[in-house]
């Protein structure tokens, strides 16, 4: 095993589009798992996204340009 090994995090990532009713654009929708924890989680924007990322790897971006709800 190579010295930085344990510090590398693998996902899975599936996003999709759902159609809701009454509403112009559909929503995006997604689901990560964690690979070596099986921790999972669905989200529905991109903050939750990274948030559910930084827990396991640490902090990974600056905040001045935090991205905004999927749609």
């Amino acid at each position: 095993m190579t010295p930085n090994a344990e510090k590398r995090n693998t996902f899975v990532l599936r996003i999709w589009r759902e159609e809701e009713d009454g509403r112009e654009q559909d929503a995006w929708r997604g689901w990560i798992q964690h690979v070596r924890s099986g921790k999972e989680v669905y989200v529905q924007d991109l903050l939750s996204l990274i948030h559910f990322v930084e827990q396991r790897t640490g902090r990974l971006t600056d905040r001045s340009h935090s991205p905004t709800r999927l749609k």
